[in-house]
């Protein structure tokens, strides 16, 4: 795939040269870059670079004074972790985003933060707990209208559900699928 070529070019030297470059700038500047560097980085499956870069945004838009994009950014730091065997860190960044999150006011992020809370507890097999966390991840990505996140915990749900033994998680995957066919 030409995309993924793309991406593959050196991520973590060329993202390192924007980041250094980007010094001088205020420190929400420098924090979107570094949300763009993980990003790609995720791309190309670098998942140390993936979460250095967004535990460097995570203190930048501290430092800005953004509890959202705060938040935001340790509820993204999870992936990687995880992705990079370190389910125990990816639990305490989801947590540490769900914690600030709910100081908030509902948004999009606060919804991340719970299907990954959930996935974490269904990859060690506290299928009760995925459940939960899905299912309240599910009610606030409906209210907020974010299909995205929806998708994500019907799937940790229903996936989640069939390992326990309980049929009924087919029709979560179903709405997943329908999401997502929806979606394009």
């Amino acid at each position: 795939d030409s995309t993924a070529g793309a991406h593959a070019r050196q991520p973590g030297l060329e993202g390192g040269r924007v980041l250094q470059a980007a010094e001088s700038l205020p420190s929400a500047e420098r924090a979107r870059f570094a949300e763009a560097y993980a990003e790609e980085c995720g791309i190309v499956d670098d998942n140390v670079e993936a979460a250095k870069a967004r535990r460097q945004a995570v203190v930048l838009w501290r430092q800005a004074g953004d509890p959202l994009k705060v938040g935001e950014n340790l509820a993204e730091l999870a992936a990687p972790l995880v992705r990079g065997g370190e389910n125990a860190a990816a639990e305490e960044a989801a947590a540490r985003a769900v914690e600030l999150l709910e100081t908030l006011p509902p948004r999009r992020p606060l919804a991340v933060g719970d299907p990954v809370r959930a996935h974490l507890r269904m990859l060690d097999r506290d299928n009760a707990v995925a459940i939960r966390w899905g299912r309240k991840a599910i009610g606030l990505a409906r209210r907020l209208k974010d299909d995205a996140t929806r998708a994500a915990a019907e799937n940790v749900v229903g996936s989640a559900m069939v390992v326990d033994g309980k049929q009924d998680g087919r029709a979560h995957l179903e709405r997943r699928k329908a999401i997502a066919e929806a979606a394009g």
